[in-house]
């Protein structure tokens, strides 16, 4: 017992060493005033966390999809390393990067099929993704049609969903729907089969906290910019993965407008959100921040090992978004004060 104690404790003093090693409030400031790709690399070069990612990186390598996959990689390569250094704990959530990445690439060539965009898809993902995939990622860019995918996707879990969606005439919403739903259930059961007692208590309310704020965020958007769809409602709600009650959940699609919403959310389990979603231009840029810093407090204080390390992870995917967000901004020539509004916990 005090040996397995010692592996534990271990693993999460490893997980917050390297949330430490995270970029600071100046790193930030200085490369969100980069006025170049170029300059965004030889940036990111001198920071610390990044030095080593980016050492073999020059500046005339600095094509905006190049930058990403770096960024990515590194994410990645942190994963890998955690996980590996106790693989009797948390080895079945490796398994989470390849569902989001396989749900990713399926949402992105349907939208490209339904939008009759197929000539411009372009597979947005590290390579070393492809030999974990279940499906040939790269064939994903000669589909044309939805039949021709579900057809990519036999033997998979993924061509029952899209069969469903090509026989009852989905819209772009359900298909990611279904598909995020899926998602979801995949999660679940993760977590199940991992976890026991309070570590598995506190890691399905952070599953269904990340679901009902994705309804939230969906249902809230609705209610304001597209009042008159009411079919969407009852398809962006939350399945069994949720810590709303179905009266609640009733009362929330049934809300009359986007303030309605907020009034509900106050009287759930939520209402810490509805101040920040007030005062914020952004519903999303909203819940988001609440999130962040309930994370980063599970991190910091939680005493089991799944949890810090899956806080760990959604750490290190919120400061990958900032930099590509970062990287996206300068490519397009979007000003400092608005790269800086899409960023997450910068300087904590």
């Amino acid at each position: 017992m005090k040996i397995l104690n010692y592996k534990l404790n271990a693993i999460m003093a490893k997980a917050r060493a390297m949330y430490g090693q995270r970029l600071t409030g100046e790193d930030y400031d200085s490369l969100v005033a980069c006025t170049s790709l170029a300059e965004l690399v030889t940036c990111l070069k001198a920071k610390a966390p990044y030095a080593a990612a980016f050492e073999s990186v020059s500046a005339t390598q600095s094509e905006a999809g190049y930058i990403e996959f770096i960024i990515r990689k590194r994410a990645y390569n942190r994963f890998v390393s955690l996980y590996r250094y106790e693989m009797t704990l948390g080895e079945g959530f490796s398994d989470y990067f390849i569902v989001k990445e396989e749900v990713k690439q399926i949402l992105s060539c349907i939208k490209s099929i339904l939008l009759n965009n197929t000539e411009k898809y372009v597979i947005n993902m590290p390579s070393f993704y492809e030999k974990s995939l279940h499906f040939d990622v790269k064939s994903l860019m000669g589909v044309r049609t939805l039949e021709q995918l579900s057809r990519l996707l036999e033997g998979t879990p993924y061509k029952k969903l899209t069969d469903k969606g090509i026989a009852d005439g989905y819209s772009y919403t359900e298909f990611e729907s279904d598909l995020i739903s899926y998602f979801n259930e995949f999660e679940y059961d993760l977590v199940n089969k991992n976890c026991k007692g309070k570590e598995k208590k506190q890691m399905m309310a952070l599953l269904a906290e990340t679901a009902d704020m994705k309804f939230a965020d969906k249902l809230y958007r609705l209610k304001k910019y597209f009042p008159a769809n009411k079919a969407l409602l009852s398809v962006i709600a939350p399945s069994h993965l949720t810590a709303f009650s179905h009266k609640e959940i009733k009362a929330l699609i049934n809300a009359e407008n986007e303030k309605q919403v907020l009034e509900i959310l106050s009287g759930t389990l939520y209402r810490g959100y509805v101040r920040e979603i007030e005062k914020n231009v952004h519903i999303e840029q909203a819940i988001n921040q609440v999130r962040y810093r309930k994370i980063k407090s599970l991190l910091r204080f939680s005493t089991d090992p799944n949890v810090v390390m899956f806080c760990f992870m959604l750490l290190t995917e919120n400061e990958t978004d900032n930099l590509i967000h970062i990287t996206e901004g300068i490519k397009y020539g979007i000003n400092q004060e608005e790269i800086r509004a899409l960023l997450i916990g910068v300087g904590d």
